[in-house]
């Protein structure tokens, strides 16, 4: 097994002003078995389609596999996050959860530039020395799927309110079982 201990974003000099943000998610052991076996890897291309009106990808069948976020950046947070030196992400193992993780950037181009070339990427940090303390990302807000955030056009207000069953966000159970070290406001 692999401890994830450090992580750098890599971004294209020139292309700073155009990445938004990144995701990585792993991916269930069925996405080798019962995608990748019978179609292979998907081409570069769009990670979903919104609307009717986008192309659809292979990508968007992907996501039924990888959908568990292990790690994100966007503007503003460091490029390099150094884990606490008693904490690290387990990576794959003899139990095979997953075996593979989909990167995905976000791009914003509001002058709609054609021809960009990018070659950003993520590079990890690991050890196969265990490190006491294990972490894994919290996320809470809203899903990604269409349209879960949509404001409708010439709005002066919009709300959009989200709700948790009893106990999900128990204060007692986070204060007393959960560290954060880093989040990102998104």
């Amino acid at each position: 097994m692999l401890f994830l201990v450090k992580y750098e974003t890599l971004i294209t000099p020139g292309n700073e002003n155009l990445i938004h943000h990144w995701t990585i998610s792993e991916c269930s052991r069925q996405f080798e078995t019962e995608y990748l076996a019978k179609k292979g890897m998907p081409d570069p291309g769009p990670c979903f389609s919104f609307h009717e009106s986008q192309p659809k990808t292979d990508w968007n069948n992907v996501q039924q596999f990888c959908s568990g976020v292990s790690f994100v950046w966007a503007v503003g947070s460091p490029l390099v996050q150094d884990f606490p030196e008693d904490l690290a992400y387990p990576s794959g193992g003899d139990d095979g959860d997953y075996t593979y993780f989909v990167l995905q950037f976000h791009y914003d181009n509001p002058n709609l530039v054609d021809g960009i070339k990018d070659q950003s990427g993520v590079r990890y940090y690991a050890t196969t020395k265990y490190r006491p303390t294990e972490f894994g990302m919290f996320l809470s807000g809203s899903t990604q799927t269409w349209p879960s955030l949509t404001v409708p056009p010439q709005s002066s207000s919009h709300s959009i309110d989200y709700y948790c069953r009893p106990g999900c966000l128990n204060v007692n159970y986070i204060l007393l079982k959960m560290i954060f070290f880093f989040f990102i406001l998104f």
